[in-house]
Order: C-alpha cells, then structure tokens, then sequence
C-alpha cells in the first residue's frame, strides 16, 4: 500500500469497537449489524453492498443510510482503485460534507432498540 496517510488494512477482528470509534470514514458492506454499529459510532460510510446477500437485503439496508445522507452507495461491481481513489480524494476536499454525513450516521443510531422492543413485547393492552 502506497498511501500519505496512515493505513491499517485488516481482513478481520473481533476488536471492531477499537478501530470504528478511531476511524473517520468507514469503507464496508452493509449488514444490519455493521450499519448499526456505524449509526451508533456516528461513522459517514462508503457501503459496498454484498451483492450475493438473500434478496439483496445489503443494498437496501445501504440505501437507507444514503437516503438518511449518511453514506455513499459503492455497488462492487463499480468498486475500482480508481474509484476508492476519487471517494478517498472527496473525503479530503469535502470535509464539512462527511462531517455532516457523521451527524447523520449518528441520527439513526437506536442505543436502546433492544429493551424498546422488550418493553413492547411485554407490555400490557391499554384498557
């Protein structure tokens, strides 16, 4: 890797807590998990969606960051040195852009969503 900038590229770790909260963009897929954890993080995203995922369920969790202005759609076929290259380029001429997308990001995030649905499942009928 020929950079000007720190780069940390890893095929995986169970230490995703570390490198979201340090990171300043994120390039990813678009799983339910990992998109809850770049709302919570308050991350902008370039999102490749998985295109083999059941009915496409990657590309339609990714449009709703996109459409929320907290991401940018990279569809793999499309993901190309040359175009990691211009969004790397557009992350670093437009920083009031992605810094607003990380508001963004961060306006979807449901800390609570877990105990909001207990307390839905178990609440009683309203008389």
């Amino acid at each position: 890797c020929n950079a000007d900038f720190p780069v940390l590229l890893l095929e995986s770790s169970d230490k995703m807590e570390y490198f979201l909260a340090a990171a300043d963009a994120v390039f990813c897929r678009s799983g339910g998990s990992t998109l809850a954890e770049l709302a919570l993080f308050g991350k902008p995203a370039i999102l490749i969606p998985y295109p083999y995922a059941m009915e496409n369920h990657q590309y339609d969790n990714a449009c709703i960051f996109v459409d929320a202005g907290a991401a940018v759609l990279l569809e793999q076929p499309g993901c190309s040195p040359e175009r990691v290259a211009e969004l790397l380029r557009d992350y670093m001429e437009n920083t009031d852009v992605w810094t607003l997308r990380a508001a963004r990001a961060l306006s979807l995030a449901k800390p609570d969503a877990s105990d909001d649905m207990i307390d839905r499942i178990f609440r009683r009928p309203e008389a």
